[in-house]
């Protein structure tokens, strides 16, 4: 297993924004942003892998589309292409939730253990990136005196 730096825990909530359809509040310590990438995941006690699909990531874990179950509590290795960079980020991370979307399909929310410094900047700056916005001009020609 490769060597993971440890970041030190993250205390207090960093964002909270309330689900009105559902009457509950989101307490999430980050926003997430969709991703849809491929990530190979290797069971760390048993070792077995399979790969799955992102659905959406945040500095602190993400959501896995898989096509086979696993357990909450489950520990696993993840390696996925890092968005807007050429890097592959490795990570160690435990299952949190695990959903049954149907056709054979499971989402798994998984925490991250920890996250090297230049991975955890570089999730945070693809969260809150804002895209640009392009500005468009008109021009109008103003009528002609003759």
């Amino acid at each position: 297993m490769a060597d993971v730096s440890v970041s030190p825990p993250l205390k207090g909530r960093i964002g909270e924004r309330s689900l009105s359809a559902t009457n509950k509040t989101d307490h999430r310590r980050f926003p997430r942003r969709q991703l849809s990438t491929r990530v190979t995941i290797r069971d760390a006690i048993r070792g077995r892998r399979l790969s799955g699909e992102t659905v959406d990531i945040n500095p602190l874990g993400m959501l896995v589309l898989v096509k086979r179950p696993m357990r909450v509590g489950e520990i696993l290795a993840l390696s996925f292409p890092v968005p807007d960079d050429k890097a592959i980020a490795r990570v160690s991370g435990e299952v949190v939730r695990v959903v049954n979307v149907g056709g054979g399909k499971y989402r798994l929310g998984v925490e991250f253990f920890s996250v090297d410094t230049w991975l955890f900047d570089d999730l945070c700056e693809y969260v809150y990136e804002v895209p640009q916005k392009r500005e468009l001009t008109l021009v109008v020609d103003s009528p002609r005196s003759e």
